[in-house]
């Protein structure tokens, strides 16, 4: 667990689309500024955090953007607009721009999107300052229930990299194997879906690069994904799988299954909510 103390320095790097449901309304706009008060309270407060806010994709909501810096003042080091094709695209953009504003001795960084609402402090979280940490595994479903699987080596091969990207947090030793991760495919294999019976690993066709889509590398047809959900196996090939971690683990027990729209929960060890993917058009 990662808990700073008056000598540490901590970053939060945002990645990803902003405003992602539009602006043109009070129910998009309430979704908004849920994620970033909770970020704001529950990441940049408790670890006194230095805020760098890529605005990416925004389309029309040019006007609301000193909303979204408010939250974040006194904390704020950088917020500027950016353009990106995809989410792999913005997060090459977020990480250059972090690089260009010569951060000096941030201890731990943290990667995160604009579209999770997070419901538990970070000092209650299992980053390690020694791992270099995803959110969380991705959880098959069973019978219904979702199900805490073992970790990523234990998988059948089919899905073993399967990693949730929502968060990366990333020690300072580790900052340049981020830098090589993104973007990378060695390690990753191009798995088409399938459906075991009763048990279906989500993903398993995104799993294929990390942040980028690598089919044409592996000869195979390009699949169009490019998501993180194949990070685990490129970063192996950078770190050993002991300095390797996640920041919500799952409980070792089913739990229900998230809806397929609305907001999507991520469990910590002890079962407790520790964030909302939202994912639905409010």
């Amino acid at each position: 667990m990662w808990n700073a103390s008056s000598s540490t320095s901590v970053a939060v790097l945002f990645r990803g689309q902003a405003w992602r449901w539009g602006c043109g309304t009070a129910p998009q706009r309430h979704l908004q500024s849920l994620c970033w008060q909770a970020y704001a309270r529950h990441l940049v407060a408790p670890l006194n955090a230095d805020v760098y806010l890529p605005l990416d994709r925004a389309v029309g909501c040019d006007g609301h953007d000193d909303d979204y810096r408010e939250p974040f003042r006194g904390h704020l080091r950088l917020a500027r607009r950016v353009e990106a094709a995809h989410q792999g695209d913005s997060f090459v953009h977020s990480l250059r721009l972090y690089r260009a504003a010569r951060p000096e001795g941030h201890d731990m960084l943290y990667v995160v999107r604009h579209d999770v609402e997070l419901l538990l402090p970070a000092t209650t979280w299992r980053c390690s300052p020694d791992k270099l940490s995803f959110a969380a595994y991705v959880d098959p479903l069973r019978d219904g229930k979702r199900v805490a699987a073992p970790l990523p080596e234990e998988r059948a091969p089919l899905c073993e990299e399967g990693v949730n990207d929502i968060l990366h947090a990333v020690p300072r030793r580790y900052f340049s194997a981020l830098l090589r991760m993104v973007g990378g495919c060695d390690g990753t294999t191009c798995n088409t879906w399938q459906e075991e019976p009763k048990l279906a690993w989500p993903s398993c066709n995104e799993v294929c690069g990390c942040f980028v889509d690598c089919s044409e590398a592996d000869g195979k047809e390009e699949t169009g994904d490019v998501t993180g959900h194949g990070c685990y196996s490129v970063l192996a090939t950078l770190l050993p799988r002991k300095h390797i971690g996640f920041c919500w683990p799952p409980s070792g027990s089913a739990f229900d299954a998230p809806p397929t729209l609305g907001a999507r929960p991520f469990y910590t060890g002890s079962r407790a909510l520790a964030a909302r993917y939202h994912i639905e058009q409010p």
